[in-house]
């Protein structure tokens, strides 16, 4: 059984440094069924370092293939999406398609290419920028509504916030300011709301105590990506002044937070880390380690203590 799958390895790892040395990237290549996943064929690396040499050579290799070779047939494909009004981002994104690398590369080198993208790009950008102009002007000059101001009333009046219920409702501040102003009922009735929907909110969160139940939601939402400044506006949830103080007060409570936080920021690196390895320094990539230093430091720890980084590819 081990010599069938050391054969079976062996003919993978053949495979995936021939197909690499012909052009496509190590993401692409995993994703065919009968190859290995990234994160095998990084444990394979890490356990053979003959592996790894020949990995890297014939990563550089397809690399150098892909950057070199400009594709007529691909690179119209890629223009007429674009001028069908595609971003660029998301025709880069498609595996069909030349990746950013090489993207940038036949820009900088075969003129006719460059130069229609940039008219492209240039013409969208104005009416995309339009687009989102106008959408932003329709929020903010929305008409009034007697159902959705009752609604925002009565769902403040039960304790909810009024940027919550805005938020929910796709209803701009401004719009709702204009509101208030151009009928003054509402404004009064909405100062009223104000005041009366702490005193509805607040026996609720008061009858909350730390028990193993809420300790483990707790725990579970802050794994999913929350932190406690986030979980205390949420209406079922302990008020951020409690959460701190168990925090404080409770080792139990705040060795089952820390523990909690721990995993959630190995899984943002572990995210940042496949995609640096595997795409660069995306977008994606610099919004996870903007998260990790955002959620810097745990509950309970000062400032400082540890530093969020960036791995490197």
């Amino acid at each position: 059984m081990h010599s069938t799958v050391a054969a079976r390895r062996s003919r993978q790892k053949a495979e995936l440094l021939a197909r690499l040395a012909t052009g496509p990237c190590l993401a692409d290549v995993c994703r065919a069924p009968d190859m290995p996943d990234v994160k095998s064929v990084s444990n394979w690396a890490r356990a053979d370092p003959a592996f790894a040499e020949q990995l890297a050579a014939a990563r550089l290799r397809g690399r150098n293939l892909r950057a070199s070779h400009y594709d007529e047939a691909l690179a119209a494909a890629f223009l007429a999406r674009l001028q069908a009004g595609e971003p660029v981002g998301s025709i880069l994104r498609d595996p069909a398609m030349p990746g950013r690398r090489v993207y940038n590369y036949w820009c900088a080198t075969q003129a006719a290419f460059g130069e229609e993208v940039w008219r492209v790009t240039r013409v969208y950008r104005g009416v995309r920028s339009q687009i989102r102009w106008d959408a932003h002007r329709a929020l903010r000059h929305r008409a009034w509504d007697q159902t959705t101001a009752d609604a925002i009333y009565l769902r403040v009046l039960r304790g909810e916030t009024i940027p919550a219920v805005l938020a929910d409702l796709k209803l701009a501040p401004a719009a709702f300011a204009r509101w208030r102003r151009e009928q003054p009922e509402l404004d009064l009735i909405m100062r009223k709301a104000v005041q009366l929907g702490p005193r509805a909110r607040g026996p609720a969160r008061a009858a909350l105590r730390c028990t193993p139940e809420l300790t483990r939601r707790i725990e579970h939402r802050i794994i999913m990506g929350a932190s406690l400044h986030s979980l205390s506006r949420e209406p079922d949830m302990p008020s951020s002044n409690s959460l701190y103080r168990w925090v404080r007060e409770r080792p139990d409570f705040a060795a089952a937070v820390a523990s909690a936080c721990r995993y959630r920021d190995e899984q943002y690196q572990d995210q940042l880390v496949d995609l640096t390895r595997t795409a660069g320094l995306t977008t994606r990539a610099h919004a996870i380690a903007k998260r990790l230093g955002q959620l810097n430091p745990y509950p309970g720890e000062r400032r400082g203590r540890r530093q969020a980084t960036t791995p490197t590819p």
